[in-house]
């Protein structure tokens, strides 16, 4: 999810489903699937992923297939 020019208040009102995995259904969110993505940023921009802080922009991010392993029962 990348969050646009959302107001703080709108972010807080959103926050239990983000953390929940809901889709927030807004004008200012967008969903993209991808394999890796590079974020850039004219301005200090805070990175979250699976809603935990993971530093600030530029970064690269990859998605790792079969990086992790689940057991099933």
């Amino acid at each position: 999810a990348i969050f646009g020019n959302l107001r703080l208040w709108d972010y807080l009102k959103n926050l239990g489903k983000l953390k929940k995995g809901i889709k927030i259904r807004h004008p200012e969110v967008n969903y993209y699937q991808a394999r890796e993505v590079f974020i850039e940023s004219e301005e200090n921009c805070g990175i979250e992923a699976d809603g935990e802080y993971v530093g600030l922009a530029p970064a690269k991010l990859s998605v790792l297939p079969e990086a992790i392993r689940f057991l099933m029962s």
